[in-house]
């Protein structure tokens, strides 16, 4: 019995003051460890943001803080009308609105106005672009019988929104064309609303 204890004694001795096995060191691979950071919804990872600096905005009048939209330059509001008139026998009349400066631009954005037609009778109402190159675009206007007045005209009005823009030195016209004939007489009024921009703003 005593023999197996020493044996064990002497075993156990041997394991601990045997040569250490030697760690071979955990090398990352080229370019280092990827990390992957997860930010749940219900328990986001709080970042903090250090060393941010401060930024000083001063508007005096000594130094003025310039501010530009540069979706919406400088506007220069236009209301503008024009009168047309056609006569017995005659098939159709054009009014000009006001030709645009040069140096400008002008944006339309509604138009409306009215045609007086003789009862039964009915026409085509569009725009015309034109410049001193000659004539572009045409735009028809939604006519809609408003009423007979007292006079025994069919009063038609024109009421929509309109966004065309008219070059620099060029002009908005509108022409009224009636059917089916030519008798009696028509008479019409337009309005547009829009703005003026600097050409060299733009």
């Amino acid at each position: 019995m005593k023999r197996r204890i020493a044996f064990g004694i002497i075993a156990i001795a041997a394991l601990v003051g045997g040569p250490a096995v030697a760690q071979m060191p955990v090398q990352a691979p080229p370019g280092g460890l990827d990390v992957n950071v997860v930010n749940p919804v219900d328990s986001p990872v709080p970042v903090e943001v250090q060393g941010v600096p401060e930024v000083d905005v001063s508007n005096t009048p000594e130094t003025p803080l310039h501010v530009r939209d540069v979706d919406r330059q400088a506007r220069i509001p236009v209301l503008d009308g024009c009168d047309l008139f056609i006569e017995d026998g005659e098939t159709a009349d054009t009014c000009s609105f006001d030709e645009v400066e040069a140096g400008k631009r002008l944006v339309v954005e509604f138009i409306s106005g009215w045609v007086g037609y003789p009862v039964g009778h009915t026409g085509e109402a569009h725009t015309i672009l034109s410049r001193s190159g000659g004539f572009f675009t045409n735009h028809y206007l939604l006519q809609t019988l408003q009423r007979t007045n007292v006079f025994g005209d069919d009063k038609y009005v024109i009421s929509q929104p309109f966004r065309i823009d008219v070059p620099a030195e060029g002009r908005l016209n509108v022409r009224v064309i009636r059917s089916p004939d030519n008798t009696g007489t028509v008479d019409g009024t337009f309005w547009i609303t829009g703005y003026l921009i600097d050409v060299d703003e733009e």
